[in-house]
């Protein structure tokens, strides 16, 4: 059975709480794929085909901006000091596998927060960027949220 890309998408900003979205996500592919839910790891991707997503249960996200840096789907940089706070960010597909480790070298671990309080942390996105950029986006404190 095909699926089309606009039944895999979920802007975050339309949810009450997408922790628990992402929580049921991951309880759901552990169904799935008849294992715990400790045995999987998130998975992100930016430049996949959306209409070639790999699992049944791969989601396209939406609805996040980024605040202290500009990631273009690629590499995550440092912005301009006249640019505005918060950059939208693009969409990306978010599953769970499993025995995914994903690399530490050349990304960053960004936190992506419930709203700009930074009150309640959902997960941390790696996010690759260039060792240059990495201090910089540190002490730019960085962070994703839910518009």
């Amino acid at each position: 059975m095909s699926r089309r890309p606009l039944e895999n998408k979920v802007n975050f900003t339309n949810l009450f709480s997408p922790g628990a979205y992402l929580s049921a996500l991951r309880q759901q592919t552990a169904k799935s794929e008849n294992c715990s839910m400790h045995d999987l790891r998130p998975s992100f991707s930016w430049n996949a085909r959306y209409e070639n997503l790999s699992s049944k249960l791969d989601v396209i996200v939406e609805g996040l901006v980024l605040q202290g840096g500009k990631f273009d789907g690629t590499s995550l940089e440092e912005t301009h000091a006249s640019a505005p706070d918060f950059i939208d960010f693009p969409p990306m597909i978010v599953s769970f596998v499993r025995n995914f480790e994903p690399t530490k070298e050349n990304f960053l671990q960004t936190p992506l927060y419930s709203s700009s309080a930074r009150d309640r942390l959902l997960m941390e996105i790696p996010l690759p960027c260039s060792k240059q950029e990495r201090e910089k986006l540190i002490l730019a404190s960085i962070a994703l949220f839910v518009s």
